[in-house]
């Protein structure tokens, strides 16, 4: 067995304390959002242990460990450099970061963990899923509120499918971390922790999650069997063993019962206690309406446009990280906007993205490893150093990340992606010390030490430029919801004076520039502020917000229409019109691409070839209330009582709901023509 210096430890010790606090510490104010800060850890974590690593190392020749399951995000990295020339330039630059660290992370874990020093590691994914938890318990229990959360209970992850999506594939650290305890006081409080953990996935509510749970829980009850007499807790006294069991049992039970404390999620109706919230929302999969209406509707207009997607681009894919701006060309062709900016299917947008060449390759290469891992695990006998045991925890934990990756996007967020890299550094270090003579192997690769010197440089230049660009993210992050909320203040009924609103204004204005000239592609808090510039009548202010948006988003049919309404509203009906021709291009068949071009042209007073554009749509029998409520106007205003007289029929004929108004606009032209 190779044998590492104690200096490791400090190493894994580093890796540890990222793992921790990617999942405990978030940010207590929504200027910044929380996976900004996630992977900002992550990654000065990763790099500031891989500096460490190769500072410690300079004056050695000692090979360093490779492993064949590098390989793969390796590749999706090189094909995300190579997609930056190609499709989207932002979107393949932040795959080529996601994969750079993932891999450096996989790989630092690939050599540095061993049996003596993998239990820092566990107890910092255990310590950190715990304090995400309690932070959770708070905000369903108390209404705890440090944390912003766009769906509560969050912990720190600002949305509760994601925090639920991490906590559950924690869960086998947490039992490793119980079952390797000695002492009395350590156990009582790991396995109350534990205990609260399972309640904190219960009152999520998350389906994913709930149903990775049911599966990860047999699995462990079969991994104990199997190979907890390679464990600590083995060495237990009957009645410490005992004891836990009931304490676990109880505690799930007593806080299972305990009714909720927070206004927002008594409000779903989804049940008061954590038992409810997961028998109800688990019991929701069979209603009907979840399929035409719910949740896993839109996932299927999501995974329906992403599996198009795939099907016309099976080789190359539409380029890394490319999937938002290019799924609109894919949806159905009266949806204007993105539905969301994931597939919500990692395996589906990743063969989307990434084409079978690339990413199916990677995805079965990933598949076969740990098929085989499986396999090589099930077989060993007991080994010193809870080899087999070990083993078992990260494919367990592994597998339940595979689980929840099928509706939700949790590789995509730091710390998902950071536990996958690490549970495939365990398990290519566990190879390395039980050997193998298949093609999945780990082996010594040598390393002098000028090559030493090399890698220490590379990554003191990356942990710099890592944190200047965490600090550039979080400041335009900041500045563009600050100028949210200074819009939001504007718009608010109860007016400030003049010289007050201008100053917000000119600060609106202010932070918006400063943040799109940072990053132009966060594109859905600069849709917010181009709203919110229309709203208050900037139209200008309005305008260069969505040129930038349709710049970075070309593919955006509401964009398009947004832009061809403002340029049209402005007088520049030249370029509203070539706006109109890229609408057509995208949406040829849309019924609103039609209304789009009777308020065109309107506004460029060519009331003629509107009202016969109309006319025709009526006999078409293709038309809108919007389209209906032009021609009303149409009508009033050239005193055109026939067409008027036309659409207010049309109106009450199609849109009942409005026959009230419907009447009171008739007795209106009716008054008007002297009847």
């Amino acid at each position: 067995m190779t044998s590492h210096p104690p200096e490791q430890n400090h190493v894994v010790a580093v890796l540890a304390w990222t793992l921790f606090l990617v999942a405990a510490a978030g940010v207590p104010s929504e200027l910044v959002l929380q996976d900004t800060l996630k992977s900002a850890i992550v990654s000065v974590g990763t790099l500031t242990a891989a500096t460490l690593f190769f500072w410690q190392s300079r004056h050695s020749d000692r090979p360093v460990r490779w492993h064949h399951i590098v390989w793969p995000p390796l590749a999706l990295m090189a094909y995300a450099l190579g997609s930056m020339v190609w499709s989207h330039a932002y979107l393949a630059g932040a795959e080529v970061l996601r994969w750079f660290m993932f891999s450096l992370l996989l790989w630092l874990s690939l050599n540095t963990l061993t049996p003596s020093t993998f239990p820092k590691l566990v107890w910092g994914i255990h310590w950190g899923a715990s304090c995400a938890a309690l932070w959770a318990a708070l905000q369903f229990w108390f209404e705890f509120s440090w944390f912003p959360e766009f769906a509560t209970p969050a912990s720190t992850f600002g949305n509760r499918n994601f925090f639920a999506e991490y906590l559950v594939c924690t869960l086998p650290f947490s039992v490793l971390a119980l079952a390797s305890t000695l002492r009395a006081a350590p156990v009582l409080a790991t396995a109350l922790s534990l205990s609260l953990n399972v309640v904190a996935v219960l009152f999520s509510g998350t389906r994913s999650a709930l149903l990775a749970l049911v599966v990860i829980v047999a699995i462990l009850a079969a991994v104990m069997t199997r190979f907890g007499k390679q464990l600590p807790y083995q060495t237990w006294p009957r009645q410490r063993r005992l004891g836990v069991a009931v304490l676990c049992l109880a505690s799930v039970c007593v806080l299972g019962t305990l009714p909720s404390g927070n206004s927002k999620t008594l409000a779903e109706r989804f049940g008061a206690t954590p038992f409810q919230r997961s028998l109800n929302r688990s019991a929701s999969i069979a209603e009907p309406a979840e399929y035409t209406q719910g949740s896993f509707s839109v996932r299927a207009h999501m995974w329906k446009a992403t599996a198009r997607m795939a099907l016309d681009h099976p080789l190359a894919g539409v380029g890394a990280g490319a999937w938002e701006a290019e799924v609109p060309l894919y949806q159905d062709s009266e949806e204007w906007l993105e539905t969301d900016f994931y597939a919500h299917n990692e395996l589906l947008q990743l063969l989307s993205e990434y084409g079978g060449v690339v990413g199916g390759v990677c995805l079965a290469f990933l598949l076969a490893y740990l098929w085989i891992a499986a396999r090589k695990s099930a077989a060993l006998e007991a080994l010193q150093d809870s080899e087999a045991a070990t083993r078992a925890i990260a494919l367990t934990s592994v597998l339940g990340l595979l689980l929840v990756c099928n509706a939700g996007f949790p590789l995509h967020l730091a710390a998902c992606s950071a536990l996958m890299a690490v549970c495939l550094g365990v398990l290519a270090a566990s190879d390395q010390r039980i050997g193998t003579g298949e093609m999945f192997r780990a082996k010594a690769l040598g390393m002098g030490s000028v090559q030493q010197y090399l890698a220490l440089a590379v990554c003191l230049v990356c942990l710099v430029l890592t944190v200047d660009v965490s600090r550039r993210a979080m400041l335009a992050e900041y500045r563009i919801v600050s100028a949210i909320h200074l819009g939001n203040e504007l718009l608010i009924a109860q007016k400030h004076s003049v010289a007050e609103d201008s100053a917000r204004k000119a600060q609106m204005l202010d932070n918006a520039r400063e943040s799109l000239a940072i990053n132009p592609n966060y594109r859905n808090f600069d849709a917010m502020v181009a709203e919110q510039f229309e709203r208050l009548g900037d139209l200008p202010n309005a305008l260069w917000v969505l040129e930038s948006l349709a710049e970075t988003r070309p593919n955006v049919a509401g964009f398009r229409s947004g832009l061809a309404f403002t340029y049209s509203r402005l007088g520049q009906h030249d370029a509203a019109w070539r706006q109109l021709t890229e609408l057509r291009r995208l949406r040829p068949t849309s019924i609103a691409t039609d209304e789009v071009e009777l308020v065109l042209l309107v506004n460029a007073k060519r009331t003629n070839e509107a009202k016969e554009r109309l006319i025709a749509q009526f006999a078409s029998g293709r038309y809108t209330l919007g389209m209906v409520e032009v021609g009303y106007e149409i009508g009033v205003r050239t005193a055109d009582w026939q067409l008027a007289m036309t659409c207010l029929a049309q109106r009450s004929a199609r849109w009942p709901q409005f026959a009230q108004d419907t009447a009171l606009k008739l007795r209106q032209l009716h008054a008007a023509l002297g009847k």
